[in-house]
């Protein structure tokens, strides 16, 4: 049987090195997980742990910069629940049940690809990348569809109007925000409990 041999071993002052060196990395990669993590805090709706109206506007313009870049489509879904008053009538936390709830309900219904937010009160937006105006549409049904099925606390039967809009040649995050919500509040004029879209055929 021939003889067994290892590798050459480190030297004791090249591992010396080596320690020392993660020794003195180590304050300075604790302190960049810390920041990153306060970092991803701020941008996070501690209600329904979507990212908040800060997350939302952040992530919007990357990817509206990645869209316009590589040319592939982007489409914007906004949400507004209807009638929301009616679960703040007896106490305000009544209605942080129906928007935690509610956001459960969107992340459920979403892809892995897609982005959930909370906009700001009772409107939630859905950033969808790489997206066409029929598979944002087939989105908001899957989302109306789990909501229809769901009994909110304090309320039961919840609905909500929505809006659904492709990038543009020229937008940018504010122009598509915008028209996504010009499209909910089209809707709320109509009679709720709908969805509009400005994106051509479904």
């Amino acid at each position: 049987v021939g003889a067994y041999t290892t590798g050459p071993l480190i030297a004791p002052d090249v591992l010396e090195a080596v320690v020392a060196l993660a020794d003195s990395a180590a304050p300075g990669l604790a302190a960049a997980r810390e920041h990153e993590a306060l970092k991803e805090l701020v941008r996070t709706d501690p209600l329904t742990g979507m990212l908040n109206r800060r997350g939302l506007d952040e992530d919007l313009t990357r990817e509206v910069a990645r869209a316009t870049r590589t040319g592939a489509p982007l489409s914007v879904l906004m949400l507004d629940l209807d009638d929301f008053s009616r679960a703040n009538k007896s106490t305000h936390a009544h209605g942080d049940d129906v928007l935690r709830e509610f956001g459960r309900v969107i992340r459920e219904a979403c892809r892995e690809t897609d982005i959930p937010c909370r906009r700001g009160g009772e409107e939630f937006t859905v950033i969808l990348p790489d997206t066409e105006c029929s598979a944002a549409l087939r989105v908001d049904a899957r989302i109306r569809a789990l909501v229809s099925a769901t009994a909110f606390p304090h309320l039961g039967r919840l609905t909500y109007s929505s809006g659904v809009t492709m990038l543009r040649e020229g937008d940018d995050a504010v122009t598509v925000d915008e028209r996504a919500s010009e499209l909910v509040n089209l809707v709320k004029r109509r009679g709720k409990d709908n969805v509009a879209h400005d994106c051509g055929e479904a």
